[in-house]
């Protein structure tokens, strides 16, 4: 999975920067998404080549991607320090409030209703796994949650099917 997202991502930034490709998606028209996110959301680092927004702050870092070529989407990933994990209540209770903060309500509200009714398949172990949720509109939407050497993290993402 992290390799095809990463191949998403490669494949996006390869799309935004040649000029020999016509894209699906209005490349301006992403980099105003992030200059809004970044206004909303101020004290950030924002990186047009590459489409993302970081927020660094003491043991902690969100990073937002947004943007495609062909395709669309978005990645919302905060990485933290942490003595113990959050259990699966409490990171699909996070994983709300990300996609609240950071997403359209009408994904975000996707994303709650189906942890919420706990409509996903779950890849790995509980707690600690891909929690992959299935919809018309989206070729992917998912949360990942990991602990490892102490280091949590949490990502939201979504691709559209459009």
């Amino acid at each position: 999975m992290r390799f095809f997202i990463l191949f998403v991502l490669i494949a996006t930034s390869y799309c935004a920067t040649s000029a020999e490709i016509d894209c699906t998606f209005d490349q301006e028209n992403q980099i105003e998404v992030l200059k809004e996110m970044m206004a909303k959301h101020p004290g950030g680092t924002l990186n047009i080549a590459e489409k993302t927004i970081t927020w660094s702050e003491k043991n902690k870092v969100t990073e937002y991607t947004y943007g495609g070529c062909a395709h669309i989407g978005a990645t919302v990933t905060v990485s933290q320090l942490k003595v113990t994990p959050r259990n699966e209540k409490e990171t699909f209770r996070y994983a709300r409030e990300l996609a609240d903060r950071y997403w359209d309500a009408s994904i975000a509200k996707i994303l709650s209703e189906a942890l919420k009714n706990k409509t996903f398949r779950l890849e790995g172990g509980l707690n600690m796994g891909t929690y992959h949720i299935a919809h018309e509109s989206y070729s992917m939407l998912y949360l990942e949650h990991r602990y490892e050497n102490s280091r949590e993290t949490v990502k939201i993402s979504w691709l559209g099917n459009y």
